[in-house]
């Protein structure tokens, strides 16, 4: 189905950009690991931990480790210098970057495929990493749950190399690596959900009406339930 035929009365030209965003395997992953980092996936930390190293490791991320600079992002939303993930740069930090970290880091579309890089050696201006134990970002009390994260990090990377020389590395490729190249536009809308808020939903103007807001976000919210409701008679029909 092509997704000009999903709203038949507001058309657009919706451009499928591929997967240059950032490993979204990866992103899709962490959706569910952020559930698990925050500690609400269950009440029982060993079980958050457990499932939380096997969904991290897999994508070759230290779970403890992020979960950890995720906290800090948390703790510090906002703020300039102490946020971990998303602070601006200031003029001083740019002008001491060199070029190679200038281009890969706000060239697209390099720069959306940056988090590997920021898991090594997190962002400019900030010392450290997700996989050493002295780095500023963890107490010493974490160091123990940052080694075992790490440890399975290295499991995975072993397995993955491993199963390259038994596999071969074109079927690797395709197994593991290709797929990060499988998210499109279309596809990534279609992953989001419609939520009824009840009688709340035309105080913030019908935006549980999701999957239309994102595969159509020109569409005005007086004309998104019409939308949403004409999305579903397509889909049904198909």
């Amino acid at each position: 189905m092509e997704v000009d035929e999903l709203c038949p009365q507001r058309r657009c030209h919706c451009v499928c950009i591929g997967c240059w965003s950032c490993l979204p395997q990866q992103l899709a992953c962490l959706a569910t690991q952020g559930t698990i980092g925050h500690g609400i996936f269950s009440n029982d930390p060993r079980l958050n931990s457990v499932v939380g190293h096997l969904l991290h490791s897999s994508i070759l991320v230290p779970y403890h480790g992020w979960r950890i600079s995720h906290r800090t992002h948390h703790q510090n939303h906002g703020h300039v210098e102490n946020d971990e993930s998303w602070h601006p740069m200031s003029e001083k930090i740019f002008k001491t970057l060199d070029k190679p970290t200038r281009f890969f880091r706000f060239t697209l579309p390099l720069v959306m495929l940056a988090y590997p890089f920021y898991l090594w050696a997190r962002s400019p201006g900030k010392k450290g990493s997700h996989y050493h134990l002295d780095s500023d970002l963890f107490l010493p009390k974490e160091r123990k749950d940052v080694l075992t994260s790490i440890a399975c990090w290295t499991a995975m990377s072993a397995l993955l190399i491993c199963l390259n020389f038994v596999m071969g590395p074109m079927k690797m490729l395709k197994l593991y690596g290709i797929p990060y190249w499988e998210w499109s536009y279309f596809r990534g809308g279609l992953t989001t959900l419609d939520r009824d808020y009840g009688v709340i939903n035309n105080i913030h103007h019908d935006i549980g009406t999701h999957v239309i807001h994102h595969l159509f976000p020109q569409i005005p919210h007086y004309h998104l339930v019409d939308q949403s409701d004409a999305t579903e008679s397509k889909k049904t029909k198909s």
